[in-house]
């Protein structure tokens, strides 16, 4: 051993110092500096180079074999992980800011879906009742232009008797190509299927309650104005302003949110202004005896003044709806 003194390696570990150089973690290299006059190479015979620097010292080099991403560490300040192979992991400062951009694209975004959805909905109601009103004239003209019944008795229509042809949610449906309410109703099993969307009987936009399994509830239903009471027939000659008086409207079902000083919904199959709905943003629907739909605010169908006599009724004198085939006549008389 060169310089003769038995502290020899104990000095020459109090001057060790060890620097590692990472210039690439994909075959990083550790590079072992030592400060020692004496110039002496530590590395074991074979097992590493040593190098002599300008000032003197030996630096021993030693070589690492490739990091996997796994083993990667986070990226310091200022240098790439992995940039040999084009990976680079996240700060948790990035990862923080990556999560916030997210949540603010999603804060914009899904309400744009949600109104995406609603005007889809709302167009498919359109439809809807613009169908049933094209059957309603295609019965009107196979019937001598009479009317089919409302319903079968006055308020809820049970199942059980929900099998009388002349009633309108039986007699118009061979007109669009879809079973009448008398399918479903006869076997339990099968009175769920009323409910589906196939039925066509609904309003994409209606939300049912559990009670609706105990008897039908209907989301579209017949102006109930247009048949006079006591009277079994009633023509469509009698309708004075067409354009203005529903055939088929948005009704509340039970559990839907009613309009100001509108009672309770029943989802009976006949309605007015005092069971209209607003499903659609605000708007609801209805299909006139022309043809022509209209979607309507509340306070264009139904009065919501609470000072008014007529309040959650129809606004009268009448506006935008008629629902008598009089307009003169006062229908919530």
């Amino acid at each position: 051993m060169r310089g003769g003194s038995h502290t020899g390696h104990q000095r020459f570990g109090l001057e060790m110092k060890t620097t590692r150089i990472f210039k690439k973690l994909w075959g990083a290299t550790e590079r072992l500096v030592i400060n020692n006059p004496l110039s002496m190479c530590l590395a074991p015979e074979g097992k590493g180079p040593c190098v002599r620097s300008e000032s003197g010292n030996v630096e021993h080099v030693r070589s690492f074999p490739p990091l996997t991403p796994a083993l990667s560490p986070l990226r310091g300040e200022g240098e790439g992980v992995g940039a040999d192979a084009g990976f680079l992991a996240f700060t948790l400062v990035e990862l923080l800011l990556v999560i916030a951009i997210i949540a603010l694209l999603a804060a914009m975004i899904l309400p744009a879906l949600a109104r995406a959805r609603m005007l889809s909905r709302r167009t498919e109601c359109i439809s809807n009742l613009s169908q049933w009103g094209q059957a309603m004239q295609l019965y009107l003209d196979d019937n001598e232009n009479f009317f089919p019944a409302e319903d079968v008795v006055d308020g809820i229509n049970p199942w059980f008797v929900a099998t009388k042809r002349e009633v309108w949610f039986n007699s118009l449906p061979p007109y669009l190509g879809v079973p009448g309410l008398s399918n479903y109703a006869s076997v339990t099993a099968d009175q769920g299927k009323f409910y589906e969307k196939s039925s066509f009987f609904h309003c994409p936009a209606a939300q049912f309650s559990a009670i609706a399994l105990t008897y039908p509830n209907f989301s579209y239903g017949m102006n109930s104005k247009i048949i006079t009471p006591g009277l079994l027939h009633v023509s469509a000659d009698l309708i004075q302003q067409p354009a203005q008086t529903p055939f088929f409207l948005d009704c509340g079902v039970p559990g839907e949110q009613t309009i100001a000083g509108q009672k309770h919904y029943n989802g009976q199959p006949h309605c007015f202004a005092n069971r209209f709905v607003v499903r659609h943003g605000g708007l609801g629907t209805l299909v006139m005896g022309d043809g022509n739909v209209a979607t309507l605010p509340a306070n264009k169908v139904v009065d919501t003044n609470p000072k008014s006599p007529d309040y959650g009724t129809s606004i009268w004198p009448p506006a935008a709806v008629i629902w008598s085939p009089d307009p003169s006549s006062n229908p919530n008389r």
